[in-house]
């Protein structure tokens, strides 16, 4: 089965980040070969968030 890479770009969404990465459920990840959030120089806590959920999941991958 072919998986895909999911893009996400993400500016100053540290209030919704974390829940929205969290929302995948397994069936979906198990299609999905990487996760990757594009972040551009927010200015709150974006990144800090996308860093803290990469390191409990090994298919988020972070792109600065």
């Amino acid at each position: 089965m072919k998986k895909i890479a999911v893009f996400i770009p993400c500016y100053n969404v540290a209030r919704r980040i974390r829940k929205f990465l969290q929302s995948f459920d397994q069936e979906t990840l198990s299609k999905i070969d990487t996760l990757i959030c594009v972040d551009n120089a927010s200015e709150d806590s974006t990144l800090k968030i996308v860093k803290d959920v990469k390191s409990k999941s090994p298919i988020l991958k972070n792109k600065l």
